[in-house]
């Protein structure tokens, strides 16, 4: 009865996976948070609104002091996330809520191993508005002219001669 505990124990122990990076990259486009593992990652998200804001929760993931500093890597500039709190929602399932500055299209995904980085889970946060399109849109307002009164009625000409001196 015993060893049959212990064999569970360890089997427990081996399906929890360790986050060993996090990273943040804020840009005007969009901003990017990456966790970094040994072995994929098993993930859900949720959309919140009122206030705005986005639920991950990972699960078999223990919280750390990775997951616990990466709240820290949140800057004030960034144009689209104002916080991020990372806990333990349940045994096994680590929670991050990352509360939005405004209404954002956020996408998570999972990349595979390449290179010398590991499993990696990824939450993109873009704004709503296509960000190029807005610039687009500002240049023709900045650009076109503005007319005070509608163009005035000219005369057609019928024909025109060119002379050579």
């Amino acid at each position: 009865m015993l060893a049959m505990a212990l064999l569970i124990a360890q089997q427990a122990n081996a399906a929890v996976n360790t986050v060993t990076a996090a990273r943040i990259w804020p840009a005007q486009d969009y901003t990017r948070i990456t966790l970094e593992s040994p072995k994929p990652f098993v993930y859900k998200m949720t959309l919140l609104k009122n206030p705005e804001r986005v639920v991950v929760d990972v699960e078999n993931v223990e919280l750390n002091t990775v997951l616990k500093s990466l709240s820290e890597k949140i800057l004030s500039s960034d144009p689209y996330i104002s916080q991020l709190r990372v806990a333990t929602f349940k045994p096994g399932v680590v929670r991050l809520v990352v509360d939005l500055k405004t209404e954002a299209k956020p996408t998570v995904f999972t990349l595979q191993p390449a290179g010398d980085y590991k499993h990696r889970l990824v939450l993109d946060v873009y704004p709503v508005a296509d960000p190029l399109m807005a610039m687009l849109s500002d240049m023709d307002k900045a650009t076109a002219p503005v007319a005070d009164t509608a163009p005035k009625e000219q005369k057609a000409v019928d024909s025109v001669v060119f002379t050579e001196e």
